[in-house]
């Protein structure tokens, strides 16, 4: 694998020297001063700020360089716009990790305009995977469905975990034994529906299936999470989620 080397760039300084002896790198001066030379930028500002970042380095980026934009609710469209008269092939790309990336576990997804070649498509799922514990492409629009789905799922889950720790905590489990309870037992559910997945089976149920006893406890339990209507309530949690991220999407 050839080497790579990293340059980054934020407005506060004193940050800057935080992430380069976390991560390694080089720092630089300005935006600009990062991009130069560099076959893939990645930008991820806050969107309020993207179109100053843009005008800034848009002219030093290499003519077919990849822009990686991890900037929410700015289009593919307007990130190239800043290229238009610079007689550049500029690769623009639209990615939504999560916070699983903090720990190499992102569910990200990806999105291009049409235009990006696979050999550029590569390297952006090269870099992606390095953080993600799967990479999926989907349709620019299809961005706020991802944002619905894992970029916010997380917390949905962590909700739920929470919950859970508390109940046992209200029938006489101390936190921290609840706490561990609950942390394995969703780490055992998603490594046995990552490894359904793989087998190429859908149903989670399946697994769901395998723990049920007619009459027993998880029957039980299970009962009344559907008779609140848990299972609709989250679906709409993703729902709403989704069209926030679309509403956000459209503000100037």
């Amino acid at each position: 694998m050839p080497s790579v080397q990293l340059v980054l760039s934020r407005t506060r300084k004193e940050k800057l020297k935080e992430q380069v002896a976390l991560i390694g790198g080089e720092a630089a001066n300005t935006n600009r001063d990062a991009v130069l030379d560099a076959d893939v930028v990645i930008v991820a500002v806050k969107p309020s700020i993207l179109a100053e970042v843009m005008k800034e380095i848009s002219e030093h980026v290499k003519k077919d360089g990849v822009v990686i934009s991890v900037v929410t609710g700015k289009t593919i469209a307007f990130m190239k716009s800043y290229f238009q008269g610079l007689e550049k092939s500029i690769s623009c790309v639209r990615v939504m990790p999560n916070i699983g990336a903090l720990v190499s576990q992102s569910a990200t997804g990806f999105a291009t305009d049409g235009t990006v070649s696979e050999e550029h498509k590569k390297i952006v799922k090269d870099i992606l995977g390095a953080f993600s514990g799967c990479v999926v492409e989907v349709l620019e629009p299809q961005l706020d469905a991802v944002t619905g789905v894992s970029g916010s799922g997380i917390a949905y889950i962590l909700l739920a975990m929470e919950a859970m720790i508390e109940g046992g905590v209200k029938v006489g489990l101390s936190r921290s034994v609840a706490r561990d309870l609950v942390i394995q037992s969703a780490f055992g559910a998603a490594r046995l529906a990552k490894l359904q997945n793989r087998a190429g089976e859908e149903s989670l149920a399946t697994i769901r299936e395998k723990i049920i006893t007619p009459g027993g406890t998880t029957a039980e339990g299970l009962f009344q999470l559907e008779k609140r209507n848990v299972r609709a309530t989250f679906s709409l949690a993703v729902e709403k989620a989704a069209k926030k991220s679309a509403k956000l999407s459209k503000v100037k």
